[in-house]
């Protein structure tokens, strides 16, 4: 995934700012300034229209990579949750773990991140269990480990039948729910 910086977004944005618009007004402002403005005021007005064409440009700029900010973050808000393609027991080094998932390829779940699974029954989500990402295969697709079991009760065992309709069923997420989480945060 493309890490967006503020510095490239406004350079972006600098570019796509409609430079034509900004050397017209500013051909039309000159023109203008020409002919209206009386012959002993033109070195101060000069200068008021130079300003002014500066902040116009900085303000479209500006607009504008608002809007590209804009159309990224909606970019970025459409990547669909991750869905999982098949499950087995979990691997040797991880022999205290519960299951071993392999994810379709996703921006949204890089090495070593924790996630949260959750079971959809009867359109209610139910937090299942707790995983982490052991793994980024060379062709993008997660693997990721099942370290708590919460309430997958009997279902682990139907879900490593690998069957599409019961893994269609598995929703990971990339949050803890807070009541997971240790120390001072339960208390708020």
């Amino acid at each position: 995934m493309k890490k967006f910086l503020f510095g490239s977004l406004l350079w972006e944005s600098a570019l796509k700012s409609w430079g034509g618009i900004i050397g017209i007004l500013g051909f039309l402002a000159s023109v203008l300034s020409y002919f209206i403005i009386p012959a002993e005021s033109v070195i101060k007005t000069k200068f008021v229209m130079i300003v002014i064409m500066v902040i116009t440009s900085i303000l479209i700029i500006a607009i504008r990579a608002a809007w590209i900010a804009t159309e990224r973050s909606n970019q970025i808000s459409n990547i669909p949750s991750p869905k999982v393609i098949h499950v087995i027991n979990a691997i040797k080094p991880y022999c205290n773990c519960h299951a071993l998932f392999i994810i379709d390829s996703t921006s949204l779940l890089p090495y070593d991140a924790l996630v949260s699974v959750y079971y959809l029954e009867h359109g209610f989500e139910k937090f299942v269990g707790l995983g982490k990402v052991i793994n980024v295969q060379d062709d993008k697709k997660v693997q990721v480990i099942i370290t708590d079991n919460y309430d997958f009760e009997d279902k682990l065992e139907k879900i490593k039948g690998n069957l599409s309709e019961d893994l269609a069923k598995l929703i990971i997420k990339t949050s803890i729910p807070s009541s997971i989480l240790q120390g001072g945060l339960n208390d708020r």
